[in-house]
């Protein structure tokens, strides 16, 4: 048989991917080279911050609001609450990069922050030790993802509607094989996918 779409490392990234592959009708298999549920990955742990005001490029600003939409459609989909808002606290010197970097996405993008001072966290959250020089910025849609459970949902989704998910199966090579890819694994096995996605984390 030939996959429209292999997908290699069924973490975070890739769990989404066989997911979403396999919802818009893709023939999918995802292989993971661990037991469903390990703990091994670059995903692993309960928790996870998520922010629409991302210091390092505004550019990603889009990409995370967009994010949000789809964490909230998993969580329905499969009737669990995976994304938490909480509001995040950002503190730092008006001049660092944090600081400068949030301040422009929200700008940027018209995301709701609050600036605070040093008095101002201080009233708030009294067990805090703001330094003189230092200020905050609260992002209050921002909050926290159980990135575990969001594998696990991700990995529903993509059983649910259809794709082959292989565990205890690592990638030993893979190479080009005309209009598709041919993908050797440990145990001897091959797989034949017009496309090849590795998300090996």
């Amino acid at each position: 048989m030939i996959f429209d779409v292999c997908v290699v490392g069924l973490g975070g990234i890739g769990s989404a991917i066989a997911a979403h592959c396999a919802a818009r009708g893709a023939r999918v298999i995802g292989l993971e080279q661990f037991p469903r549920a390990h703990e091994l990955g670059s995903s692993a742990g309960k928790s996870r911050m998520i922010r629409a005001a991302y210091f390092e490029d505004p550019g990603y600003v889009p990409l995370v609001l967009r994010a949000y939409e789809l964490w909230r459609e998993l969580g329905r989909d499969v009737d669990e609450k995976l994304l938490t808002i909480t509001g995040v606290l950002t503190v730092g010197r008006d001049s660092d990069e944090i600081i400068t970097g949030t301040l422009r996405a929200a700008r940027e993008h018209n995301l709701p922050i609050e600036c605070l001072t040093r008095d101002d966290v201080r009233q708030r959250h009294p067990m805090l030790q703001v330094q003189p020089h230092e200020i905050a910025i609260f992002e209050p849609d921002a909050g926290v993802l159980k990135p575990e459970r969001a594998i696990a949902a991700h990995l529903a989704v993509a059983e649910r509607s259809g794709a082959t998910l292989r565990f205890d199966a690592a990638m030993t090579r893979w190479q080009r094989a005309g209009a598709t890819f041919d993908v050797q694994l440990n145990d001897g096995s091959s797989i034949s996918a017009r496309s090849l996605i590795l998300a090996l984390g």
